[in-house]
């Protein structure tokens, strides 16, 4: 595996990660009946579009290794 599969993966699984912490957070705001803030959903609602092109962009192996 080369540098850059590997840097493709780390960048990947960061992102997924960060994006599966922040629905739960979203869920618990929910799940208390508090709104939740604008930026905090708009950086999500970003994230989880990043998430979705690079899942439709990257190589196969970034995302299965990810």
């Amino acid at each position: 595996m080369n540098f850059e599969m590997l840097i493709g993966i780390a960048i990947f699984t960061d992102k997924a990660l960060t994006w599966s912490q922040a629905n739960e957070a979203i869920k618990i705001f929910a799940r208390l009946g508090t709104p939740v803030p604008a930026d905090i959903q708009k950086a999500f609602d970003n994230l989880g579009d990043e998430l979705d092109e690079m899942v439709a962009t990257a190589p196969l192996e970034v995302i299965v290794q990810a």
